[in-house]
């Protein structure tokens, strides 16, 4: 080796880029690597658990075999100190059931609940475990030291592979996978959104042709014979209707009902007629079948033409009114319907771009939280996205 090698940097390894399109695959890798490296830890720390079990109950018959007797001090001191003996014995055989109890759970509640087995054998053994070692030191305490010696390798290995790190990134990595799950959802009612607009648009033309259509039909009837009939009958109708109405006006006026009223002011039948015909001539000639009209100005002494006054109720009664044509009518209906299906579709068009709007700002939203935490797990040179 050369003096210059010395000097020179260690070649670093180059950092795989993670686009958008590889994160699953890295993820997925990552999930493997934590996996393998979760169920090892777990693996050998549940080894090491097994060991200390077995430790311990190896000592706590011995423990129960302690035997004061042979021992100076007061009668009273040695039975506190066999009894909490048997009391700290009893914990220990409980820190054994515990310690079973939480074999089957994954490794974070797993050494999560170790550490809390140990802190609460800690707390309510440290009395008896106190007032046992007044007169019994060397059998309690090597108890003591396989429980210190399992902590210890247990807290180093912890520490050393960086297991809470794991745990870290696991939960981001789930997390991760939920903003993902949320990512493609947002992507596909987009997807849905823009099928829905390209269906409305497809529909609107459709409806548009067929409006064009309509549109021309509706042209070529009205310019057709037979509506340039119906339009001549209806004039036809309307002139007779207007001398009709100007018969009407003219027998009114040689009635003079206002003068029948008066002449007739005490009689309440014949007065009531002549308001009616006042009020409504036309549906009162119409009403009075027996034309008592004529009567009435016949007994006031009126000249009338009394057979003018039935042709005229005749030509009333036999009146012929003023329609659109019905033809036309279907045309314009169809036309309208069409129109306003064509506006329900463009309502839906404009609904549906405003509804995408909100999702396309909630996956930009997403995608900097997939960002985030991609750049937390795999680091911010790795990731280009």
């Amino acid at each position: 080796m050369g003096i210059f090698d010395i000097f020179r940097k260690k070649k670093e390894e180059p950092v795989e880029k993670i686009t958008f399109d590889k994160l699953d695959y890295f993820v997925d890798k990552e999930t493997k690597s934590l996996n393998e490296k979760s169920e090892s830890f777990m693996e050998e720390i549940k080894k090491d658990a097994g060991q200390f079990s077995l430790k311990i109950k190896q000592k706590i018959p011995s423990l129960r075999l302690i035997n004061l007797e042979n021992r100076k001090e007061q009668e009273k001191l040695k039975a506190v100190v066999i009894e909490n003996l048997l009391l700290y014995v009893g914990h220990l055989e409980k820190l054994l059931e515990e310690l079973k109890k939480i074999e089957d759970k994954g490794t974070e509640d797993y050494i999560n609940d170790l550490q809390l087995v140990f802190n609460d054998f800690n707390k309510k053994s440290r009395i008896s475990f106190c007032r046992a070692t007044i007169l019994i030191g060397k059998e309690i305490e090597k108890v003591r030291d396989i429980m210190k010696n399992f902590m210890k390798v247990l807290d180093y290995k912890i520490k050393s592979r960086d297991i809470y790190g794991t745990f870290k990134k696991e939960k981001l990595i789930d997390n991760l996978r939920l903003e993902l799950k949320k990512l493609e959802e947002a992507k596909n009612i987009q997807k849905q959104i823009e099928d829905s607009v390209k269906n409305s648009q497809n529909k609107i033309s459709a409806l548009e042709l067929e409006k064009q259509s309509a549109e021309t039909d509706y042209e070529n009837y009205e310019k057709s014979n037979v509506h340039a009939e119906f339009l001549n009958e209806q004039e036809k109708i309307k002139n007779e209707n207007n001398i009709l109405a100007e018969d009407i006006s003219r027998l009114k006026q040689e009635l003079n009902l206002k003068l029948l009223s008066k002449y007739f002011h005490n009689d309440k039948k014949k007065n009531e007629l002549l308001h009616n015909y006042s009020e409504n001539f036309i549906n009162s000639i119409k009403d009075d079948n027996n034309l008592k009209i004529i009567s009435i100005a016949k007994e006031a002494k009126q000249s009338i033409d009394e057979q003018k006054i039935k042709e005229l109720r005749d030509k009333i009664m036999n009146q012929k009114m003023l329609v659109k044509d019905k033809k036309l009518g279907e045309f314009e209906n169809r036309i309208n319907i069409l129109e306003q299906e064509i506006n329900e579709e463009k309502r839906n068009i404009e609904d549906e771009n405003h509804k995408k709007q909100k999702f396309e700002k909630k996956e930009e939203e997403i995608l900097i939280h997939v960002r985030e935490d991609a750049t937390k797990i795999f680091g911010r040179s790795a990731v280009e996205f």
